[in-house]
Order: structure tokens, then C-alpha cells, then sequence
């Protein structure tokens, strides 16, 4: 089997696809398209938006780490703080961050830190 200009074309296009994905899925983020149905699941920005795993259809139970609860979750990807416990710190119940942050405009340029062993004058 060879590679061939249609497999080219084909992964192109997928691969664009996916990228016109994450510019959609950065605008709802920026905007906090769905404000209200975020917080009532009580997921950040990026775990709405953006933090979309595969998870296995099992209950698993999961040790919550804010209380140290054994909680059940109908999935497989579970969180780390239960419930109430998400509450009380006003935090991302997966992933366990800020339920409140700003999206910056634009990317900040990245740091530019010097090579090891050469100290800048």
C-alpha cells in the first residue's frame, strides 16, 4: 500500500477540521458562550470548553481530594473534588483550578530565559 495525493488531501482536511475546532472552541471559551450551564456543572473555562477525554461507561468511585469522601461517578473520567467540596473552594470540580479567570486578548510573548551556563552579562 503507498501513500497517495487523495490520503494527502484527506488528512489535510481533517486536520483542518480539527483546527477549525479549537478557534470555535476558543470564542465560546472567550465569550463564556454558556455561562450559566458551565457553572451549574461547575467546570472552568477549559474543562467545558476544551477538556474533552474519552471515558469508559463504568461507575467508578473516586476519593474526593478536598473532604478525602469516597464519591461514585458514572464514568470513568472522574473529578477531583466532589460536589461540595467544589462549592466550598469555588473551584472546578474536574479539574480542581479557578471557576473564574480571565482569557487574556492575546498570547503573551514567551519567556525567553538564557541558555544553561551562559549568564547574561
Amino acid at each position: 500500500m503507498s501513500w497517495t495525493a487523495k490520503d494527502v488531501a484527506c488528512t489535510g482536511e481533517t486536520r483542518l477540521r480539527a483546527f477549525r475546532d479549537v478557534l470555535r472552541r476558543y470564542e465560546l471559551a472567550r465569550k463564556d458562550a454558556n455561562h450559566d450551564q458551565r457553572v451549574s456543572v461547575r467546570q472552568c473555562r477549559y474543562c467545558f470548553y476544551f477538556a474533552h477525554g474519552v471515558a469508559g461507561r463504568a461507575f467508578t468511585e473516586y476519593t474526593c481530594r478536598g473532604c478525602g469522601e469516597d464519591e461514585l461517578h458514572p464514568n470513568t473520567a472522574v473529578p477531583k473534588l466532589c460536589g461540595k467540596c467544589a462549592v466550598t473552594f469555588d473551584a472546578c470540580r474536574h479539574c480542581g483550578g479557578s471557576m473564574e479567570w480571565e482569557l487574556i486578548a492575546e498570547p503573551r510573548p514567551a519567556r525567553r530565559y538564557p541558555k544553561k551556563g551562559k549568564a547574561k552579562p
